[in-house]
């Protein structure tokens, strides 16, 4: 019976808790649900029912701000005080005490309280508490005495002050006081290099390396000093290389990068990674200058082979991105990589370099049958991946047909196209061999590989394959005979095998003989082509400018813009010019195959235009460049 009894008990007591619990939980939603909508009267009712039953920080925050919003101050104080008694650890509770007395114009007993929350940290003050107050008085745009929050508790908690420096930091930026902000930022690696990422990501956050040339300036001067005050810092000389490469400054950089890897002990190897950084951003001459440095340690060094290598790539880049060279620095540069590849006894670790060397020879000294003996070496010494044996074989097709070797060219396609079938490689073997076809004037054919390759999975190669397809189409049965195709094509070939003065010659007879015809815009193209490869840039613009002219409408004009864009941005060094030919291929041309890359490279430039030039730049159709986010 009494076992009875109290298991009824037990019973009773849980489905009262329970009931209670849930009353809780539904007054706690009605009162939020009235403070969300305004109507703070009716909440507060709740709010003091919730904060009587359990006085939480969450319960206390919204009653006393329920009273704000009815200007009850007198009862927000009673309520404050009252739960600063509860919990006097709570130091952020003098900051709303504070805020009340400035609401009744008591600004001496508000400063009052302000001042004793701060005195209330002590050296058993936790790191919480101390945060809480601080963004306490930030949030309620407090900053002063944020930041004597924050110094007091760096003062009181010497040997604990390290986290406390990122707040003071934060604090002195909101008030822009820069050099306060750095200093108290790069104090962190003071006490452990451990901090350097921290640090720097500090900064990144809190400075614009492109826009603020006066906050840059001053971290200079200030990672300067301490370098110099702490030369055996290893933090120091990181801070310096990271401020020069955010700013892009590789050539200082690398005066600073050449006296950590010594000071690390690194043997090369922090040189060889920069210089890897350097090229990643096109500073060649500063790569270049890496690799030498990595280079001047000697065999002993296990990263000099790699750095010589890459010093030769480097040198091969900057010729072919750049128009600054001439014929005997590339004759030059062609037997460093003959000297480097006599060195090697293992092939197959230097295919980077032979490819390297035999397009050199090819695109750069019109020595195309050199590239041949060079590739078809690499093909007969073996040591070649199964991979890399393509490649081979695809460049050396590629320099046959320029000498002229056409159906030596196509049986080397017809290899890889075999090996390789449902791959890249192959699928650009088959597009090469389509286009030889082509050359050959056996355009039905030709147009059934290249429909096949339409639905290729590599993009590149789906787009010159429908570009090809599409002239074709355009131009076949234009006559019986398909003379003027014929004529192209041949003429085509020619450019290819950098025979421009025979290939101009076909060009003008077309052009004569056809008058108006749809090949007309492609002639232009491939005189622009042949220019380009001459590097005589302003007859090259003069045939683009002519196809955007005459056939806007046509399929090469945004081609055209694409390619003067390019021109200006990488050959001419003018940005804003490219902009907008990138441009009109944004609007005016949006179904173009084009699109993605042009956008991306228009919002690239963007960035770094000034807002004066950006605004000053006009479309040739005299409309101003739409203004579009850079981000």
């Amino acid at each position: 019976m009494i076992r009875a009894i109290t298991i009824l008990a037990v019973a009773l007591l849980s489905l009262n808790w329970f009931s209670a619990f849930g009353q809780t939980d539904l007054d706690r939603k009605l009162a939020y649900q009235y403070f969300q909508n305004g109507e703070f009267d009716k909440a507060l009712i709740y709010y003091k029912k919730l904060y009587d039953d359990r006085p939480t920080k969450s319960n206390y925050s919204y009653q006393y701000q329920c009273y704000l919003k009815l200007s009850q101050l007198e009862e927000a104080e009673k309520l404050t005080k009252k739960h600063l008694k509860r919990r006097s650890s709570e130091l952020w509770l003098y900051v709303n005490l504070g805020n009340i007395y400035q609401l009744l114009e008591k600004p001496k007993k508000a400063s009052q309280y302000y001042e004793k929350g701060i005195k209330g940290i002590d050296q058993k003050s936790t790191f919480s508490q101390v945060k809480a107050l601080g963004t306490k008085f930030k949030d309620d745009g407090l900053l002063d005495y944020a930041l004597k929050t924050y110094l007091r508790a760096q003062k009181v908690l010497a040997n604990h002050h390290a986290p406390y420096n990122t707040h003071v930091g934060e604090i002195y930026g909101l008030q822009g006081e820069t050099e306060k902000m750095i200093n108290q930022y790069i104090e962190l690696l003071d006490v452990s290099d451990g901090y350097l990422i921290t640090v720097q990501s500090l900064l990144n956050r809190a400075i614009d390396f492109e826009e603020d040339e006066s906050k840059t300036e001053q971290l200079r001067t200030v990672l300067l000093r301490k370098s110099q005050k702490a030369p055996d810092n290893v933090a120091y000389s990181e801070m310096l290389i990271w401020y020069f490469k955010q700013k892009k400054q590789f050539a200082a950089a690398l005066i600073h990068v050449k006296a950590h890897d010594k000071r690390s002990n690194s043997n090369g190897k922090k040189l060889l990674d920069f210089g890897e950084l350097c090229v990643n951003n096109k500073a060649y001459s500063t790569a270049i200058k890496a690799f030498d440095a990595v280079i001047s340690y000697g065999p002993e060094s296990l990263f000099e082979q790699r750095a010589r290598s890459r010093k030769l790539n480097s040198m091969y880049l900057k010729i072919s991105e750049t128009s600054d060279w001439t014929e005997n620095e590339v004759r030059n540069l062609a037997n460093l990589y003959q000297s480097e590849l006599s060195k090697l006894e293992f092939i197959g670790g230097a295919t980077d370099l032979i490819w390297e060397k035999a397009e050199i020879h090819g695109y750069y000294l019109r020595e195309s049958d050199s590239s041949v003996v060079i590739l078809e070496g690499a093909l007969a010494k073996g040591g070649l991946s199964k991979k890399n044996r393509a490649i081979t074989k695809l460049k050396l097709a590629e320099f046959l047909t320029i000498s002229g070797k056409v159906w030596d060219a196509s049986l080397y396609y017809s290899q890889v196209e075999k090996d390789f079938k449902h791959d890249p490689l192959g699928h650009q073997a088959k597009f090469q061999n389509a286009k030889l076809s082509y050359y050959n004037g056996d355009f039905e054919w030709a147009q059934a590989q290249l429909d096949v390759l339409k639905a290729s999975t590599s993009k590149l190669i789906s787009n010159d394959a429908i570009e090809l397809s599409v002239l074709i189409s355009d131009n076949i049965w234009m006559d019986s005979t398909n003379a003027a195709l014929i004529a192209f094509s041949k003429a085509d070939l020619l450019v290819r095998q950098n025979k421009f003065e025979e290939a101009n010659q076909v060009f003008d007879s077309l052009s004569t003989s056809i008058g108006f015809h749809a090949l007309n815009d492609e002639i232009l193209f491939k005189r622009y082509e042949m220019e380009f490869i001459q590097k005589n840039y302003s007859k090259a613009i003069e045939y683009l400018e002519a196809i955007i002219k005459d056939y806007a409408d046509d399929i090469l004009a945004d081609n055209a813009h694409f390619k003067l864009a390019e021109m200006y941005e990488l050959r001419l060094n003018q940005p804003g010019l490219a902009t907008v030919h990138y441009r009109e291929i944004l609007f005016n041309y949006t179904g173009s195959l084009l699109v993605i890359e042009a956008r991306k490279r228009f919002r690239r430039i963007l960035k770094t235009l000034p807002e004066e030039q950006i605004e000053k730049l006009e479309l040739n159709s005299g409309r101003g460049i739409k203004k579009i986010d850079p981000n």
